[in-house]
């Protein structure tokens, strides 16, 4: 009975003060009519109902534990920002009267899932291009010929990383647009341009869908086609180079013979 007794008072400290796994390294001790005593047969009541109860308190303790990564990490998803990342001028119910297509100087309204379009923002308002570190991916592609409205992209929803809806967060946007068959990223390919910047307030989760429309965007105009550099230019930029090493050959020899005369 005093052996019952005190591993019963034993565990209601240790699971008072959430002491389990110490009290699993620790030797039982108990105090009887003459003294402390250690048994074996108080270390076999130890492991045959302490032991079991620690492997269930660790296992419940891993699950709680897993179940709030697990929130946390819904948590943080549904908290980020979200924009209907698309120019289709059918969304812009209020403002139909601003351009929105992307176009090509040579051949007009752009076309053809060469081409990507990227949209890149900043938290704050007028940030300017070195602060558009954010990128809401994946890029959208614009319809091939006679698949989709020329001059638009095959966007959609897009998740802000970094935002919170909600509050009035305003941030900074840019579209960039660049032929995807000549590099993967926007600064790499020849032809490219992007977007007046514009601001864009992040609405709350429920808002109405007009509030996710890029009311800000602007259409805009750029050269699709960059020339490669012609025969003729190639070789009158070989003849200048070339007269050009001539003429230094000629001066540092000049140059060597006044100081070998000098000496």
């Amino acid at each position: 009975m005093a052996l019952l007794s005190a591993q019963n008072g034993m565990k209601r400290l240790f699971r008072q003060q959430n002491l389990w796994v110490r009290a699993a390294r620790l030797p039982l001790r108990v105090r009887g009519g003459s003294g402390t005593q250690h048994t074996s047969s108080v270390r076999g009541v130890r492991s045959r109902h302490l032991r079991p109860r620690l492997a269930r308190q660790a296992a419940i303790n891993m699950k709680v534990h897993i179940l709030f990564l697990l929130v946390v990490a819904a948590a943080r998803c549904a908290g980020q920002g979200h924009v209907n990342f698309s120019n289709d001028p059918r969304l812009f119910v209020d403002d139909p009267a601003t351009g929105r297509f992307v176009s090509c100087i040579e051949d007009g309204r752009l076309t053809g899932a060469n081409w990507a379009a990227q949209l890149w923002y900043g938290i704050g308002s007028g940030l300017p291009y070195d602060q558009l570190t954010l990128r809401a991916d994946p890029i959208a592609h614009f319809f091939a010929p006679g698949s989709g409205v020329a001059g638009t992209w095959a966007g959609g929803d897009r998740t802000l990383p970094g935002t919170t809806p909600g509050i009035n967060q305003v941030l900074t946007m840019g579209v960039f647009v660049w032929d995807t068959s000549q590099s993967s990223t926007w600064l790499g390919a020849p032809a490219h341009a992007n977007s007046i910047f514009f601001s864009y307030t992040v609405p709350a989760a429920d808002a109405p869908a007009d509030a996710f429309v890029m009311y800000g965007f602007q259409g805009f105009t750029f050269t699709c086609v960059v020339p490669e550099p012609s025969t003729s230019v190639l070789l009158a930029t070989g003849v200048i180079l070339t007269l050009g090493c001539g003429v230094g050959t000629k001066w540092r020899a000049r140059r060597f013979t006044e100081a070998t005369r000098l000496k």
